[in-house]
């Protein structure tokens, strides 16, 4: 049995230790790390001064099948690592009825969340490439005097639609994130140049869309050209850029070391490139495991969950499977590619992006661009148990949290910049900036 609210516990085994926290993390309960202690929680409430400290045992049978389930890249059918956490949610409720103390999931209590991304791979279609394409395929749908136009036009070629896809998007009121190449040309043909693009990147970026690195194939064994091209990104967009998918995705999370240790806040490249289906047991992050280093990686894991390439590749728009992401409360993780959005493809294909979104802004679901997602979790997890009678205090800013307290007659208060507002017995919406402090009062 693992002792998770035991002081004097020292979880030994890595791998399961990691799969621990990711659970802890989904399940929304507030807990202290150090490196002598990586998994206990504190519990705090009923308006005693000081902090609460209980024993919760919860057999290991599930934390070892987790944990070679990440290691060996199995699935048990039905079996994700959020179902594990809301098992924790109920348990921890039943042993502590009065002390239980969780913070949704997402923001303002969503059911789940959504994150648009789009990965710009080609931005002209009139290009030489296609031209001699269609010569061979004797597609009658290219143009010669067109691909005069667009080649003194880049910008306008059909695929380019960046502003078209954000102009869509701003009508419905989402942002989204783009990642973006950063060579001119690859083992697969040519690309663009991202330094000539400088304008519409920085457009985007000003309005609320998260510029990030879509990393070359060739960067996947060189970290000095990842830095490279993360350089050259970060200069068409005039700011720092945190977020990594690598081209034509991943198999092996050792690759995300580099990725790491170059500081990128978060990745999104483990996914199955031709049908939508979970490649690790996580519908929403987890922390990736590095086989030759043995510990987990800083860098959170975002699996890419709804892709277009499964619908070209002949997979039909699985209603059910959209299902089974929402009640996990995992994040519908959307790669669709901004040339799809142009009209050299079939309106069916834009019409379930857009059909997905539309569906969880009724569902009241969080939709954001994945850095915003990522800087949410890092904000609960710089959220510290601190001495005393003010019980938790923020590390950075976390913003339109919800909070759920057993206890009905603990009310909470904040000292600082932010506030909080109840909005039930046992809910309450909080935002903190750094420093705050969260008081329990009676």
């Amino acid at each position: 049995m693992i002792k998770i609210l035991d002081l004097s516990l020292s979880v030994q085994e890595k791998k399961t230790r990691g799969i621990i926290e990711s659970a802890l993390e989904l399940s929304g309960l507030f807990y202290s790390l150090s490196a002598k202690t990586p998994c206990d929680i504190v519990f705090a409430g009923g308006g005693r001064k000081g902090l609460f400290k209980s024993k919760l045992e919860i057999g290991t049978e599930k934390y070892s099948e987790l944990a070679n389930l990440f290691s060996d890249r199995k699935i048990t059918e039905g079996f994700t690592l959020e179902d594990m956490a809301e098992d924790l949610v109920l348990k921890i409720k039943a042993v502590f009825p009065d002390r239980a103390f969780f913070i949704s999931r997402w923001p303002a209590g969503a059911p789940y969340a959504v994150s648009p991304t789009h990965d710009v791979d080609r931005t002209r279609f009139f290009s030489s490439t296609n031209f001699i394409r269609n010569l061979l395929k004797k597609n009658h749908s290219y143009s010669l005097s067109d691909a005069v136009k667009f080649f003194l036009s880049p910008e306008k070629d059909p695929y380019f639609c960046i502003e078209k896809l954000c102009a869509s998007e701003n009508a419905i009121g989402i942002r989204s994130t783009f990642f973006f190449l950063a060579v001119k040309r690859d083992e697969h043909g040519r690309r663009y140049d991202i330094s000539k693009m400088r304008d519409t990147v920085r457009d985007i970026s000003g309005g609320g869309w998260e510029p990030a690195l879509h990393a070359s194939i060739e960067s996947k064994s060189k970290p000095k050209k990842l830095v490279r091209e993360r350089k050259k990104v970060e200069k068409a967009a005039g700011q720092k850029i945190t977020g990594i998918r690598y081209h034509y995705l991943l198999e092996d999370e050792n690759i995300l070391y580099d990725a790491d240790l170059s500081g990128f806040g978060y990745d999104s490249s483990i996914a199955h490139p031709s049908r939508w289906e979970l490649k690790r047991p996580s519908c929403s992050y987890y922390m990736p495991w590095h086989k030759g280093v043995e510990r987990y990686l800083r860098i959170i894991e975002f699996p890419v969950t709804v892709t277009d390439m499964a619908l070209l590749a002949g997979q039909e728009y699985a209603t059910d499977y959209i299902e089974f992401l929402k009640k996990r409360k995992g994040v519908l993780n959307l790669l669709w590619h901004q040339r799809l959005f142009s009209e050299m493809y079939s309106d069916s294909l834009k019409k379930i992006y857009f059909e997905i979104i539309e569906d969880a802004k009724k569902d009241r679901a969080w939709i954001a661009p994945l850095g915003q997602i990522a800087d949410f979790i890092e904000a609960k997890r710089a959220l510290r148990a601190c001495p005393g009678g003010k019980i938790f205090r923020a590390g950075s800013g976390l913003m339109n949290a919800e909070i759920y307290v057993a206890k009905a007659s603990c009310a909470l208060k904040v000292i600082g910049r932010g506030n909080v507002q109840r909005k039930s017995e046992n809910r309450y919406g909080v935002s903190l900036y750094e420093g705050d402090e969260i008081v329990f009062c009676t």
